[in-house]
């Protein structure tokens, strides 16, 4: 899978980066950056926390909707997935982005 990065300047005033597929589909967006220099440095740590398995925090909602968070190694989420319909979609979502990092 061929992954892609694209920065976009929220409502908010933050910076943000959402992480794409080859078909275009969000993958997972960052937190926000309140500097685009921030927004350069947070792409960086999801290239880090995306190719380490420890960097995974998996979740699911009571309605049975399945996410991830990526963390950096000190423990902040940095970046949260799209949902997925089931536990198999997101782990490989998760696999497909770890091989591609």
């Amino acid at each position: 899978m061929q992954i892609k990065f694209t920065k976009y300047n929220g409502p908010d005033g933050m910076f943000y980066i959402k992480m794409h597929d080859e078909n275009g589909s969000t993958l997972l967006q960052c937190t926000g950056c309140r500097t685009e220099s921030d927004n350069i440095t947070c792409q960086s740590d999801i290239r880090r926390a995306a190719a380490n398995e420890a960097s995974y925090e998996r979740s699911s909602t009571s309605g049975g909707i399945w996410f991830f968070s990526l963390r950096s190694p000190d423990g902040r989420t940095i970046a949260i997935s799209r949902h997925f319909q089931s536990q198999q979609d997101m782990e490989r979502s998760i696999s497909e982005i770890k091989s591609s990092m």
